[in-house]
């Protein structure tokens, strides 16, 4: 059911058919104007309080959205008929294209804004089977101009692409931000002269931007033809010279890296990740000479280490350093054509590609030398778990012995020192191996710190010197090594840096000896 339109606006036909703004009308139905959507009677309304504005006579369900839309159409005939003209706008734009090398070439094309007269004006007129527009303008001196109004509606790349494909001139006027009120005089100004406006296809456009695309590509090929001729030279050089059979050819070398993961050792914060390495660095043993020149690059076939069939391929260096490779092994070798000397060829970087088959061998040869290490230090692990062992049943004379002429190179003490229980061993022995195998190594750099605890609970040292797992042993052990790394700390060796972790301080004098200070009765403890 149709109900009273609260539509406004400022935009009516007369009886005549003409374009009738608010402003011009008198009050009322005496204004004697038609809604330009649905043709039903208008009431002006121009009061004190309210903008004047047009409202249907009549019960309708109209709101009037085309009204601004039609009223700029109407600007444009009653403009031909004035004989007016109509301001176009300008078109500009930059073209890019890149030489083999890669380098940027640009060019900027230019065409100015034109005010061209308004011979004749057709309103919707259509121009293809699915393509109508607003209005055509017929220019004496140019292509027909259709013109597309934007209130509501702006037109998308779809409409675009019609036009372009007809070669026919479009532009658009955007009156998307007008009032609806706007007075007559300013739309026509805003519709003919200043409204924002944009070509969705231009012929004088197109022409201007082949024009300077014909000037960009003989640019380009004066350039081709240059870097062309220096990767000849290059080739040739290369070449005749016998390069490639070298010694002192830069050839790549493949590499894989497969890494043996150990947990940290005593002293040291993080885990280790030791790397085991395979390399493998293929040349060419014969070339077949069948070379094939194609645009920015020169290739040939040959044989790699005398049995892999493989390619080798020249080209002209670019940027982005990616060229398409050839099926199966191929080794790109990139000339920089635009920075050539005399010792262009020990700049030269190759690169393999298309060498999937290689890289998976070469992954297998590093796994399987990473398991190799890893049985062998297995082997050397139990080798020496079989020699703490051993050293464990030694006397506690002859432990000693073995540490200070052995692993000290020093002399020993006179006598072993008394029994440490907890130990296994006397004070002299432990306290010897803890320094040589665990304080030496904070001052040569292998280890961070050194940890009470750590030391106490150690597994190697309980093999070692055959001492209790238990936690009575294991807290005496504690007990003992507080009290000797404190008295170090005393003497400006080791550092207490929180809870039971010592680090390195000053490097002790060369004389200095572990024993040296076992009579202190604090370590006894």
């Amino acid at each position: 059911m149709s109900m009273a339109s609260s539509a406004k606006f400022a935009w009516g036909i007369s009886e005549s058919g003409v374009l009738q703004h608010i402003g011009t009308v008198p009050s009322g139905l005496a204004c004697r104007c038609f809604c330009l959507d649905c043709a039903n009677p208008l009431i002006a309304h121009k009061g004190r309080i309210k903008a004047a504005h047009f409202q249907h006579a009549v019960t309708t369900d109209c709101l009037g959205e085309s009204v601004l839309h039609k009223a700029a159409k109407q600007i444009l005939v009653d403009a031909s008929t004035n004989g007016l003209s109509l301001d176009t706008s300008e078109s500009r734009g930059e073209l890019i294209r890149e030489d083999i090398t890669g380098q940027i070439h640009r060019r900027d094309w230019y065409v100015a804004a034109q005010r061209i007269p308004l011979n004749s004006v057709s309103l919707e007129a259509r121009l293809a089977d699915d393509l109508i527009a607003d209005a055509v303008v017929r220019v004496s001196s140019s292509h027909p101009l259709a013109v597309e109004i934007y209130v509501t509606n702006q037109k998308d790349e779809e409409a675009e692409t019609k036009y372009r494909e007809l070669a026919h001139d479009a532009l658009e006027i955007d009156l998307s931000s007008e009032r609806w009120d706007i007075g007559p005089e300013l739309l026509q100004q805003r519709v003919l002269e200043n409204a924002p406006r944009r070509w969705l296809y231009s012929n004088a456009a197109a022409a201007a931007r082949d024009e300077v695309d014909v000037e960009l590509l003989a640019e380009i090929h004066r350039a081709n033809e240059k870097f062309d001729a220096r990767f000849d030279a290059a080739i040739a050089y290369i070449c005749d010279n016998n390069l490639l059979s070298s010694p002192t050819f830069p050839w790549p070398t493949l590499s894989s890296i497969a890494y043996i993961t150990r947990p940290p050792r005593q002293g040291e914060y993080y885990e280790r990740h030791q790397p085991v390495e395979a390399k493998q660095r293929p040349r060419f043993s014969r070339l077949n000479n069948d070379w094939e020149r194609a645009e920015a690059s020169c290739a040939c076939s040959g044989k790699v280490n005398g049995r892999t069939n493989a390619s080798i391929k020249f080209v002209i260096a670019k940027p982005s350093g990616t060229h398409r490779a050839w099926s199966g092994p191929t080794l790109i070798i990139p000339i920089d054509v635009e920075n050539l000397d005399s010792n262009f060829v020990s700049t030269l970087k190759p690169y393999w590609v298309g060498i999937e088959k290689w890289e998976a061998k070469l992954l297998e040869r590093v796994e399987e030398k990473r398991d190799a290490k890893i049985a062998a230090e297995r082997s050397q692990a139990e080798q020496k778990r079989r020699w703490r062992l051993a050293f464990s049943q030694l006397t506690p004379k002859q432990q000693l012995e073995s540490i200070t002429g052995k692993w000290m190179k020093v002399e020993g003490p006179p006598s072993v020192g008394k029994f440490a229980p907890a130990w296994n061993t006397t004070f002299h022995v432990w306290k010897s191996a803890i320094w040589h195998i665990n304080i030496a190594s904070l001052f040569s750099g292998r280890s961070d710190f050194v940890s009470v605890k750590h030391l106490a609970r150690s597994d190697y040292y309980t093999e070692l010197l055959g001492c209790s797992a238990d936690e009575d042993a294991v807290a005496q052990r504690s007990r003992n090594l507080w009290y000797w790394f404190r008295e170090l700390e005393s003497l400006g060796i080791l550092a207490h840096t929180g809870r039971q972790f010592f680090e390195a301080d000053m490097k002790p004098p060369a004389d200095f000896r572990p024993w040296h200070w076992i009579g202190n009765t604090k370590s006894r403890r």
